[in-house]
């Protein structure tokens, strides 16, 4: 949670901001804005056997004021012939970027 002073006029769509692929571990960031006096849990599925998506459940009190937060989602990479169909991550579903 962050105090209204932290907040951004207009929120902006959420987004990737760095992926880092190591041998045995992936590590997605991503900047997400939503309200700043609500904390949130994050969760991961895997969608179409090629997106990986990051999701983000919001809880809590309202304000009426939108901030930035970095959430990362560190991943322990398993060798599997599956792993090198994943081409996109989402977030909630939505916005979609090539890895």
């Amino acid at each position: 949670m962050k105090d209204c002073l932290d907040n951004e006029s207009l929120p902006k769509p959420d987004k990737i901001i760095e992926i880092i692929k190591k041998k045995n571990e992936w590590i997605i960031k991503a900047l997400v804005y939503t309200n700043c006096c609500q904390g949130f849990l994050a969760d991961v599925s895997v969608n179409n056997d090629d997106t990986i998506n990051l999701m983000f459940i919001n809880y809590g009190m309202y304000c009426s004021c939108s901030c930035p937060f970095e959430i990362s989602y560190k991943f322990r990479i398993e060798p599997f012939d599956d792993l090198s169909k994943i081409k996109f991550v989402s977030i909630n579903g939505e916005t979609k970027t090539k890895l």
